[in-house]
């Protein structure tokens, strides 16, 4: 398991190695704001499980992160890409990035500015309308969530049919995630009281 700074892990030919075997990667933006993190999940149109924007490996991916950032342009219909200040560069993705990984699965966690949910969310769906493969389209809808919320949504032990939960492949990197957030110091001082697992 790794989880810290993507420059960080590139940087360690120990971890280099294993990534080989990373099959499947996402990226989930976030940003601070007014003292809150808040990160940008998308919709699974089929499970309608919050997930990140993320899935397999091709042959064409160099590598984990190529794997991520196709995902993240294709799933957001290139939103993601077009609408965010930072853009969805490998240079921008390893130098602004946190990774959690168990050499299976991977999610890039890419800190951009401050976004605007109603605007990526209304251009989404207008991209969505009209696309010819909307049977196709892996996602239904963007939602922001602060990491409270996230952790809420983590911690239900038998949610009931209609609760928002997260796909099944990323829950166990997403609390990694969590904890690692409460002890690194982009949080705030009210962020930490947040009661964890």
């Amino acid at each position: 398991m790794f989880r810290g700074e993507l420059k960080t892990f590139l940087k360690n030919n120990n971890h280099l190695e294993k990534t080989k075997y990373i099959q499947r990667t996402g990226i989930v933006p976030f940003f601070i704001e007014n003292n809150q993190i808040f990160f940008l999940f998308g919709i699974d149109s089929a499970s309608k499980d919050l997930t990140d924007f993320g899935g397999k490996k091709i042959f064409k991916d160099n590598d984990f992160i190529d794997t991520g950032i196709r995902e993240a342009k294709e799933e957001s219909l290139k939103v993601l890409d077009d609408l965010i200040s930072r853009k969805l560069t490998r240079k921008n993705v390893i130098n602004n990035s946190f990774l959690f990984t168990d050499y299976q699965t991977a999610i890039i966690f890419f800190q951009t500015d401050p976004l605007n949910m109603k605007m990526l969310s209304d251009e989404f769906q207008r991209r969505l309308s009209r696309t010819c493969s909307k049977f196709h389209q892996e996602m239904l809808s963007f939602v922001f969530l602060t990491l409270e919320q996230v952790i809420a949504i983590l911690n239900k032990i038998k949610p009931k049919s209609n609760d928002a939960k997260f796909y099944s492949r990323i829950h166990p990197l997403l609390r990694q995630m969590c904890i690692y957030f409460r002890h690194v110091k982009v949080l705030t001082r009210t962020e930490k009281n947040i009661p964890i697992f």
